[in-house]
């Protein structure tokens, strides 16, 4: 089963701007895709500040601080792939080659189709010779 996310960040705009005016329809649509996915489990509709706030962290430099919410983020939502890839790429950072094999097999095993993780995943089986 293909599952994809779409995270939306929301912010107070001015109603008459154009991000004011596109954000209800943004937000109103994905709440109809949910009611038309309803026979299928997977789709979930959720904004979720934490994921852009650890994706900051990690660009900051506080690695283990990202990777830390990134795990949090999982523990509410462990189907979230988008979040487990960062992780795996935040890992890769700390040279934790080991656990982001782990999380980045999990990606490639619930979305085959993500090319990023498997191309990834691909180069460190080479690496580490497994």
């Amino acid at each position: 089963m293909l599952t994809l996310g779409h995270i939306i960040n929301t912010v107070d705009a001015a109603p008459a701007s154009e991000l004011g005016q596109a954000q209800p329809v943004t937000l109103a649509s994905m709440r109809i895709a949910r009611e038309f996915a309803a026979l299928d489990p997977a789709v979930t509709l959720y904004a979720d500040a934490l994921f852009l706030k650890a994706n900051a962290t990690v660009l900051k430099g506080a690695t283990e601080e990202g990777i830390a919410l990134y795990e949090n983020l999982l523990r509410s939502n462990p189907k979230a792939v988008l979040v487990r890839y960062h992780l795996a790429l935040s890992l890769l950072q700390k040279r934790e080659i080991k656990r982001a094999v782990e999380q980045l097999e999990k990606v490639t095993t619930a979305v085959p189709q993500h090319l990023d993780a498997a191309l990834l995943l691909g180069q460190l089986y080479l690496q580490t010779g497994k």
